[in-house]
């Protein structure tokens, strides 16, 4: 069994073996977030050698050699590593890396759950390794369903959240306002894509209290 969780991988070394697709896509969503990314393999992607090129991250042009996982926080194991994943797993291990092992799935610390982004907001899917295609249709599923309006609809939230936490000064009193204003009928709103009025819903909430 998984405990599901965020990390914060924001100034933490993460080192990708292999240089193919699957290791362009984590190393762009790990860049994304902060992380200092390190992509090893003789051969990458036009895209990571172009955003390795920009400073973006790390490319080191070799196969995996004993001592270059030195300072990793996170370790991904890629299809494109085979013969070596079992030392390069266990040099993870000893220098306190978690892995992601794609080659040998069942010794991964960690799986990268299917995850739709929308600004701060982030679903994320998993099937515990049972099925990733399952949690790939999933995925699709909420992408259609959760439009780009969510993402825009936290910014405007986190705008809010300081005037009402400054004039409604009772947490219960709060808690009370934010479901009222945050309802399913604004649910249904951003849903439709219709930004605009869920921020109106909101607005007219705070206006009634004076904010």
């Amino acid at each position: 069994m998984s405990y599901s969780m965020q990390f914060h991988v924001e100034g933490k070394r993460c080192v990708i073996l292999g240089g193919g697709r699957v290791a362009e896509r984590k190393a762009l969503k790990l860049a994304a977030a902060g992380a200092e990314v390190v992509v090893l393999s003789p051969d990458v992607t036009d895209e990571i050698r172009r955003r390795s090129e920009a400073g973006d991250f790390i490319w080191q042009k070799k196969r995996y050699e004993k001592g270059c996982l030195s300072g990793a926080a996170l370790v991904f194991l890629t299809a494109d590593l085979r013969e070596e994943a079992e030392t390069a797993r266990e040099e993870a291990h000893a220098a306190g890396a978690l892995v992601n092992d794609a080659v040998h799935p069942e010794a991964s610390d960690f799986d990268v759950p299917a995850c739709v982004t929308r600004g701060d907001l982030e679903l994320d899917v998993s099937t515990n390794g049972a099925s990733p295609e399952l949690a790939r249709q999933i995925r699709m599923e909420l992408e259609a369903q959760y439009p780009p309006a969510f993402g825009e609809f936290l910014v405007f939230l986190q705008e809010k959240r300081k005037a009402v936490r400054e004039h409604i000064l009772d947490g219960v009193t709060r808690q009370d306002f934010w479901r009222k204003a945050v309802d399913a009928e604004t649910l249904r709103l951003l849903h439709e894509g219709d930004l605009a009025q869920a921020k109106e819903r909101v607005n007219h909430a705070a206006a009634s209290l004076g904010l």
